[in-house]
């Protein structure tokens, strides 16, 4: 978030909350502590001056402890808005993906009003699409296999059925293949399943027959 939002939101002027912020940076300095957790200088062009001039970017603890100082009705309106918004969008994200309290504020600080859930969507959309299986999916993408073929397994049955798995899915291991890709294409593993005990079968009736 930035002092400019803050500034709209607020009803405030944008130079007087550079202001407190620069004043919270000179206590925060005063006291001995760092401040670069909270709160990061920028810049910005005027759309009508063409000039630049100054503005700070805030994480969700800089934001609070900005916040803590603006008083009134419409203050405390706000206040109760933004920190619905982040405790929705930590929650959603870390029972979902496990995502850490600083990756989520860090990629969608700057979406928090209109585009806020949009852009969730959004970037939980291409999170999904690049999310590659873990060694613990793939355990249990092997203990499903073994599991499926059953006691009468024959050795090298569940590295035959992982080859044509992946041949199907023109790759070449687990971790090339999306995650979501994979659960989507469990039909191929029963499949592949089913052709490995359909040939030991056969391979055991041959066997007999000669």
């Amino acid at each position: 978030m930035s002092s400019r939002e803050v500034a709209n939101n607020f009803e405030k002027e944008h130079t007087k909350v550079v202001r407190d912020i620069e004043n919270l940076i000179e206590g925060i300095a005063k006291s001995g502590d760092t401040y670069n957790h909270l709160l990061m200088e920028n810049e910005y062009q005027n759309e009508q001056n063409k000039q630049i001039y100054k503005k700070y970017l805030l994480t969700r603890d800089g934001f609070t402890l900005l916040a803590m100082g603006f008083t009134g009705q419409k203050a405390l309106k706000w206040k109760l808005k933004y920190i619905e918004a982040f405790n929705k969008m930590e929650k959603a994200l870390k029972e979902i993906y496990h995502i850490s309290e600083t990756a989520i504020v860090n990629n969608v600080m700057a979406h928090l009003e209109t585009r806020f859930f949009p852009e969730i969507d959004n970037r939980l959309s291409k999170y999904e699409e690049n999310y590659r299986p873990t060694h613990a999916n793939k355990i249990s993408i092997n203990s499903y296999i073994k599991e499926a073929l059953g006691e009468l397994q024959e050795i090298g049955e569940v590295n035959l059925v992982k080859q044509r798995v992946l041949l199907l899915l023109n790759a070449e291991a687990w971790q090339d293949i999306p995650y979501e890709k994979l659960i989507k294409n469990m039909h191929l593993i029963d499949e592949s399943i089913k052709a490995v005990k359909n040939f030991r079968t056969k391979r055991q009736l041959s066997f007999i027959e000669e």
